[in-house]
């Protein structure tokens, strides 16, 4: 299965476009943007998604795009 290069991803906060005060704060940023869907508590939908538990990281980073697309790119199907 391919991996992902740091050079092949972007941040999840440059790919949703979030505003500063809010990519600021969320516990992905600055170095986990790339694989921010592995850090409980990061900061959605400009502010408005907290995922504060695992079980609410996964229900919500499965419908994600950004994670869609990272999860594409490294070769595993998604649904």
């Amino acid at each position: 299965m391919p991996s992902l290069r740091k050079e092949d991803t972007v941040n999840c906060w440059e790919y949703k476009n979030c505003p500063e005060e809010v990519f600021s704060i969320c516990p992905a940023y600055p170095n986990s943007g790339s694989v921010c869907y592995r850090i409980t508590g990061v900061k959605c939908l400009e502010g408005n998604a907290e995922c504060a538990s695992v079980d609410e990281q996964v229900a919500y980073c499965g419908r994600c795009n950004f994670y869609a697309q990272i999860a594409r790119r490294a070769g595993y199907e998604v649904i």
